[in-house]
């Protein structure tokens, strides 16, 4: 004879947790302990599982009973072996009054008793017959080999049923047909299908509605599926459930993509237009400043969106103010704003939904030391970030000997080192005509000219630039002899840095003084100049240009003002401040004529 059903376990949610956690700290935080996950990371620090369920009273309102307890236990199995990794007891006790409950268990359970990427069956049982079993599949994740190990996201867009070509970077709330949001992977990462950990998409409408939607486990159902990685295809893709439900015409949704718990990209949904194309990885950073439930919501929203197109002049007439406020270089300005020009012009296509058009990012920078090669490379990268091309835009600086490393053969794990360090931004290699010596074809130099090339010719791989810099004649030679090198960095992308004149080598000692809040006597100003000036018409292969008169100021200039004033007492600011002639050093002696060879010809 079947025994009486007495209570109905429901609704189990997990949430693993360690002694400083908010679901330690709050009991019983049901709010904390999320319904649909199941993949956690795993901390070394782990101490518990907080397993929540609702218990349904059969029994409700009879008056037969007045109290009903029952035994339970949580088990946790090991889902490969079978075997029980841990349990806990307790109790429930309803009376004839309560018609359900929520209940909170706390599990012990740590790091070391579970295994990385391993399901485990986590199961809510009876002592007696009576109760029905819930259970649920969870998963545990080392945070490091997560998050870039088993995905690279490239791209995301919008597409409506029954059109599979075209891409929307955003669409009508009302439009008629289902919506998807989809978040392109490269396949370049093996394991994606098996090992991969669930995702979750979180919608939140500027209105107050937000949408949760997870990945299923493994049945290519539900509200996520992949691409079957066997497939010969060279993406993966990632699909969600249609976004139909409660948009309008006059909607804003803030899109974030989560792994584990951990905001991966995000984007602004605008369904009060259609337009196509695509959100690409660069336009898909974290949003920090977004936070929903403000009056100002939607006014803070609409100027994100706005700024998205404003900040391209903003971000180029600011690259212009700061290049303006560097001495000389004019052809180095000129084609910078021409390629600042062409740049913007893509964005606002791409931004318009129309074809997408590419040109050469690599480049060269040819010139003697001390010209600003590394200056105009940061600008660069801020400009570059700022228009979408690079997500990053910082700038990694390497040279001959830290890609060669200390031992033999160690160079092309420096370079891959380096390549890796660059991603988002720029790899600028200074002196680079150093790893091309033809006249030793041992030498490990071009070990890192052949890893770069590989890297150049990655077309999946396009969030960084390379920079080679060096003298203006060796870096010829060495593009001349390497055609390969040279059909990816085109002449278009070469930039020539002339040296400073006379003139231009006073104008930067004269902005940097004022800065510091020196002043130049009017002696010492004639002085510097005719030094400099000097300096400049016997200059050597070694000038350094800019250098030269930071090095002047910092190691000699300054020095010698301190020892003239160290006789007095107690200096006046007047006097902490005035550079006077006797201060300025002798012009640079040296016997070698006036080098011609090394200015640019236009």
């Amino acid at each position: 004879m079947e025994k009486e059903q007495i209570f109905t376990l429901r609704d189990l949610r997990i949430r693993p947790y360690d002694p400083t956690s908010r679901v330690a700290q709050e009991f019983p935080g049901f709010e904390l302990i999320e319904e649909n996950r199941r993949d956690f990371v795993l901390f070394k620090a782990l101490s518990h599982l907080a397993v929540a369920f609702t218990v349904v009273n059969h029994q409700y309102g009879d008056r037969r009973y007045r109290t009903r307890t029952r035994q339970c236990y949580v088990k946790v199995y090991d889902s490969k072996t079978y075997d029980l990794v841990v349990e806990k007891a307790f109790t429930v006790t309803m009376s004839q009054f309560q018609e359900e409950m929520e209940m909170r268990v706390d599990v012990p359970i740590t790091a070391d008793k579970v295994v990385n990427c391993r399901e485990y069956w986590v199961s809510v049982e009876s002592e007696q017959d009576g109760v029905e079993d819930c259970g649920k599949m969870i998963r545990f994740f080392r945070i490091s080999k997560t998050l870039y190990r088993y995905f690279h996201l490239e791209s995301a867009y919008i597409k409506v049923a029954d059109d599979d070509t075209t891409h929307y970077r955003s669409v009508e709330g009302q439009r008629e047909g289902q919506k998807y949001i989809l978040w392109r992977f490269t396949k370049e990462k093996s394991g994606l299908m098996d090992d991969c950990p669930e995702m979750r998409v979180r919608v939140r409408s500027v209105k107050g509605h937000m949408w949760d939607y997870y990945t299923e486990a493994h049945s290519g159902s539900g509200a996520f599926w992949l691409d079957d990685p066997n497939m010969d295809t060279d993406k993966l893709t990632l699909v969600y459930t249609p976004i139909t439900e409660g948009m309008t015409n006059d909607d804003i949704c803030y899109v974030e993509l989560q792994c584990l718990g951990y905001p991966v990209a995000s984007f602004f949904l605008d369904c009060r237009h259609t337009k196509q194309g695509e959100w690409k990885i660069n336009e898909l950073p974290l949003i920090t400043s977004y936070h929903q439930g403000d009056d100002d919501s939607v006014n803070r929203v609409l100027s994100h969106l706005d700024k998205i197109v404003t900040s391209l002049d903003d971000t180029i007439a600011g690259i212009h103010k700061k290049m303006d406020t560097l001495v000389g270089l004019p052809e180095v300005k000129h084609k910078l704003d021409r390629y600042s020009n062409t740049m913007r012009f893509f964005m606002q296509r791409r931004l318009e939904g129309l074809p997408e058009l590419t040109m050469p990012l690599h480049a060269v920078f040819m010139g003697a030391p001390g010209t600003g090669k590394t200056t105009v490379a940061k600008m660069m990268g801020e400009m570059l970030s700022g228009l979408g091309v690079l997500s990053k835009g910082h700038v990694v600086a390497r040279e001959r000997s830290t890609l060669l490393g200390q031992y033999y053969s160690s160079e092309g794990e420096n370079t891959l080192k380096a390549l890796n360090e660059a991603q988002g931004g720029i790899l600028f290699i200074d002196e680079a005509y150093q790893l091309y010596q033809p006249e030793d074809p041992r030498d490990p130099g071009r070990f890192v000219l052949e890893t770069l090339m590989t890297a150049l010719a990655d077309e999946n791989k396009r969030d960084w630039m390379l920079i080679l810099a060096g003298y203006t004649e060796p870096m010829k030679k060495m593009l001349d002899c390497n055609p390969g090198l040279r059909s990816r960095l085109p002449e278009t992308n070469h930039y020539f840095f002339s040296d400073f004149s006379g003139a231009e080598l006073m104008e930067i000692a004269r902005r940097y003084l004022t800065g510091q809040g020196f002043v130049l006597s009017a002696g010492a100003s004639w002085m510097l100049e005719e030094v400099l000036e000097h300096d400049s018409q016997h200059r050597t292969k070694a000038f350094g240009n800019g250098r030269h008169v930071m090095n002047m100021i910092q190691t000699q200039i300054i020095p010698a003002m301190a020892a003239r004033l160290a006789t007095i007492a107690k200096p006046t600011p007047e006097d902490l401040s005035l550079i006077l002639p006797e201060d300025i050093p002798a012009p640079t002696t040296t016997n070698t004529p006036r080098r011609m060879g090394f200015q640019h010809a236009s």
